[in-house]
C-alpha cells in the first residue's frame, strides 16, 4: 500500500468533537507548535551547583526562597545568574557552578564593641552588642575572636552566623557548632569586629494582627532606626539627642527600648517637643535610656495586651535588578539600591556595595563617587536596554531633600551613568511623578518603550 502524506493543521480545536476536527488536532499535551509542526515542550533539569559559603542551610544549597533570578554575560565570558532569595543574594558562575553570596553588608562594628557569654553544656551563645539593630534571622560575621576558655574555640567564634533570636536592642543569640564546657567563661577578647549583611525579609506576605501587629519586642522591618547619643536620656528630657535623624519623618513616634516618644520636630541630631509617658495599653512609662540605646520609628503602636483590629501587612522580600554592562544594579523593594561590580580578577565575587548619596563605589575602571541627590530607597529598579538610564521607581524626591518615599515618584540617573542623579543643563538625569494610582507595582522593558504599571493604570515611558 503507497504512504500517503499526513498533513495536520496546526492548533488545538475544541470547539466541536474529534471526528468533526478531522486533519487537525483536538487534544494535546506538552506540545507547543513551530512553524506549523507540533513540537514538544522542552524539560528542565536540577542544577546541582553550590554555595562557597561556609555556612550551610540545613536543606538545600542556597539560604531562604528564590523570588528573582536575572541572566547575563560579563566581558570574561561568564555566563551569570544572579539569584535573590529573602534572606540573601547570590551571584551564580555558569550552570551546575558556585553561587557566590554577594548579600551586602549594613554594618561593622568596631573592635571590642562585641562580647559572647556561653553557658556549660548550651549550644546557646548570647551576643551583646548595643544597638545591633539586627533582627532573628539576620545575618553576622565575627572576626578577631579569641577562645572563650574551653570547647568554644576562636576558629568557632570567627565564622558567619545567623541570628537565632532577638533579646533586646543590645542582645541577641547565635547557636555554636558544640555544647560550652564549665571552662568557657571568657567574652571573646577586646578585637571581636561584627559584620552585620542587610536585615532579611519574609518569604511570603502576611499580616500582623494582635500583639503581633505593633512595635512590642521589635523591630519593624524597614523602619528608620538610630540610636541615642550625648549620654543617657532620663525620663524628664523632652528632647532626644541621637545620631542621626535622617531618615525619620518631620514628627512622629519614636521607640526607645519598651518606651514609646512622641515629638514635635527634628533637627540633624535631635527630635524636639517630646512627650513622654504617653496614655494608652502598651505605650510604656517614661524611664531612663542607656548612651547608644536604639530608637526606631514608630509608625503605628500597639502595645502587649491590646490586640488590633486591623492588620498591618508585612511585605515579603523581593527583589529587582538589571545589568549595567557587565555590571549589576540591584534592589530589595522597599530599600536602599545596591550596585556589584565585577572584579578586576574575573574570578572574584565581591560582595555588593550601596548604591546611595555619597557613596564611593569600586569598578574595574576606577572608583566612582554617587552624587547626594541618589535616592536613597525605591521599589523597583531597571537599565534601560539601549541608552543605559538607571531608571528607579517609587523613589524619595532626594532633589527636594525628602527622605519619604513618593510610591509614584520615578527618577533615572544620567545616560551610561550610576552615579549623575541631579538634573542639569549639561546631563538628562530627571524625575517625573505619575498621576494615575497609588504606587508603581513594577516596570517591564520592551523593544522600544518601558512599561510602567501602577495599581491602576499602564504607561508607557520612552
Amino acid at each position: 500500500m503507497p504512504l500517503q502524506k499526513l498533513a495536520l493543521r496546526a492548533g488545538v480545536n475544541r470547539e466541536s468533537t474529534s471526528y468533526a476536527n478531522e486533519g487537525g488536532y483536538y487534544a494535546s499535551n506538552k506540545i507547543r507548535f513551530r512553524s506549523g509542526q507540533a513540537e514538544k515542550i522542552g524539560g528542565w533539569t536540577a542544577d546541582t551547583g553550590t554555595t562557597t559559603s561556609a555556612l550551610k542551610p540545613t536543606t538545600g544549597n542556597l539560604w531562604g526562597v528564590a523570588r528573582s533570578m536575572w541572566n547575563w554575560l560579563n566581558l570574561a565570558g561568564y555566563n551569570l545568574l544572579a539569584i535573590g532569595t529573602n534572606l540573601k543574594y547570590y551571584i551564580q558562575n555558569g550552570t551546575n557552578g558556585y553561587s557566590y553570596d554577594v548579600t551586602p553588608i549594613r554594618s561593622t562594628t568596631s573592635a571590642g564593641e562585641v562580647t559572647f557569654a556561653a553557658t556549660n553544656t548550651s549550644k546557646t551563645i548570647i551576643v551583646t552588642d548595643v544597638a545591633h539593630g539586627a533582627q532573628a534571622g539576620d545575618f553576622v560575621t565575627f572576626s578577631g575572636a579569641t577562645s572563650l576558655g574551653g570547647a568554644i574555640t576562636a576558629t568557632i567564634l570567627n565564622a558567619e552566623f545567623q541570628i537565632a533570636s532577638y533579646i533586646s536592642s543590645n542582645s541577641y543569640t547565635i547557636t555554636s557548632s558544640v555544647a560550652a564546657t564549665a571552662g568557657d567563661s571568657g567574652n571573646g577578647g577586646a578585637s571581636v569586629v561584627g559584620v552585620y549583611q542587610i536585615t532579611t525579609g519574609k518569604d511570603v506576605y502576611s499580616q500582623n494582627v494582635g500583639w503581633g501587629a505593633g512595635t512590642w519586642g521589635g523591630i519593624i522591618t524597614g523602619a528608620a532606626t538610630t540610636a541615642v547619643s550625648g549620654g543617657t536620656l532620663s525620663s524628664s528630657n523632652t528632647t532626644v539627642t541621637v545620631t542621626s535623624t535622617a531618615s525619620f519623618t518631620t514628627t512622629g513616634n519614636i521607640l526607645i527600648d519598651s518606651e514609646t516618644i512622641s515629638y514635635t520636630g527634628k533637627t540633624g541630631t535631635t527630635f524636639t517637643g517630646c512627650t513622654r509617658g504617653l496614655s494608652g495599653a502598651g505605650s510604656g512609662a517614661a524611664t531612663t535610656h542607656a548612651n547608644g540605646a536604639l530608637v526606631v520609628q514608630s509608625t503605628s503602636f500597639i502595645g502587649w495586651g491590646s490586640p488590633a483590629t486591623v492588620g498591618i501587612g508585612v511585605q515579603l522580600r523581593l527583589w529587582s535588578q538589571s545589568n549595567f554592562g557587565e555590571d549589576l544594579v540591584f534592589n530589595p523593594r522597599g530599600g536602599p539600591m545596591y550596585y556589584w561590580a565585577n572584579s578586576a580578577v574575573a574570578s572574584t565575587f565581591n560582595r555588593g556595595v550601596l548604591l546611595g548619596p555619597g557613596q564611593v563605589i569600586s569598578t574595574k575602571s576606577g572608583s566612582i563617587t554617587v552624587d547626594a541627590y541618589c535616592p536613597s530607597v525605591a521599589n523597583y529598579v531597571l537599565v534601560s536596554d539601549a541608552s543605559r538610564f538607571v531608571i528607579a521607581f517609587g523613589v524619595n524626591d532626594s532633589v527636594a531633600g525628602s527622605t519619604t518615599q513618593d510610591p509614584l515618584l520615578i527618577y533615572w540617573s544620567n545616560q551610561e551613568s550610576f552615579a549623575t542623579w541631579y538634573p542639569a543643563a549639561t546631563n538628562q538625569a530627571g524625575s517625573y511623578r505619575l498621576s494615575h494610582g497609588s504606587q508603581i507595582v513594577t516596570a517591564i522593558q520592551t523593544r522600544q518603550e518601558i512599561l510602567v504599571l501602577t495599581d491602576a493604570a499602564i504607561y508607557s515611558m520612552q
